[in-house]
């Protein structure tokens, strides 16, 4: 019974299903499909290749530097690159993967390691990057590849690190004073963040099945369910108070009712607003930026 009111839940979000208005919107997205880079005019709703970039499995780590540059990673080797979106020059930088820019203070942050010590966290200075960097929590254990960093603002990040089975709640980190906390276990243990809304100071999080998503303040006190269901959470502009994300279509094949991909949708939060922005794009945590 549970399985079919998913399927009737997930039906609503299909085209057709309401009327769809279009969500006014600025900025470019860039990410991976089909082993190249693409840049996706919001504005217009088109979409155009910008580089070869193979990936051996899932997909690359995308971070806004400004404008014109991001940070993307490698598979393989786990290299960090400069992408520079106008002459489509890259620069090696360093081995590490998931990089996140702090813009203030010119510093990103990314992951390394290897099986022995598992993945670790690292601050890394752009101009310097291979430089000594700081490692962030050292004595916290190996850190989860797949849990997004998140900024919450010019000087803190929150991130997970790997626990007992999803339970252990994520840190808050301020780069600047050094200070790292846990978020309150009794709420955010059920939860994982993927973005910061800022509008609302609110961690945009799902729980840890991802059927189900919250907007959570960092101390906990303010829950808010979100309307949707098996959405994976990909960019949030803070400027247009807009969330782009994952969700799955659904429809008959052979008989049977089962996914037939990810699409790439708009949620507006000023108006309530949802959109479908394109078929079939599916990047994956960390595998989409959005550049304004």
């Amino acid at each position: 019974m549970r399985h079919w009111m998913v399927v009737i839940c997930l039906l609503c979000l299909i085209p057709g299903c309401g009327a769809q208005e279009k969500i006014p919107m600025q900025g470019t997205l860039i990410y991976e499909r089909g082993n190249k880079l693409h840049a996706f005019d919001l504005a217009i709703r088109t979409s155009r290749p910008l580089i070869d970039w193979f990936y051996h499995h899932g997909s690359p780590s995308l971070a806004g530097v400004d404008g014109e540059q991001v940070l993307v990673d490698t598979a393989g080797d786990y290299r960090i690159h400069m992408l520079n979106l106008r002459t489509l020059k890259t620069t090696d930088l360093r081995e590490g993967k998931n990089p996140l820019y702090m813009p203030r203070h010119r510093k990103f942050f990314f992951k390394d390691g290897d099986r022995k010590i598992g993945l670790r966290l690292f601050l890394a200075d752009l101009g310097h990057p291979e430089a000594e960097v700081r490692e962030i929590a050292p004595d916290e254990g190996e850190f989860s590849s797949m849990a997004p960093l998140v900024r919450i603002s010019d000087d803190e990040v929150v991130f997970k690190i790997r626990g007992d089975g999803g339970t252990t709640p994520p840190y808050r980190y301020n780069l600047v004073t050094g200070a790292l906390e846990q978020l309150p276990a009794v709420v955010f243990g059920k939860y994982l963040p993927y973005a910061w809304r800022s509008a609302s100071s609110q961690l945009i999080c799902s729980t840890y099945e991802g059927e189900e998503h919250y907007l959570v303040s960092l101390d906990g006190s303010r829950v808010e369910p979100m309307d949707f269901l098996y959405l994976l959470p990909l960019a949030y502009s803070e400027k247009q108070d807009i969330l782009i994300v994952n969700i799955p279509t659904m429809g008959w094949m052979n008989g049977t009712f089962m996914l037939e991909r990810y699409d790439l949708w708009a949620y507006s939060f000023k108006t309530g607003r949802r959109e479908r922005l394109a078929k079939g794009i599916a990047p994956g945590v960390g595998g989409l930026v959005w550049l304004e």
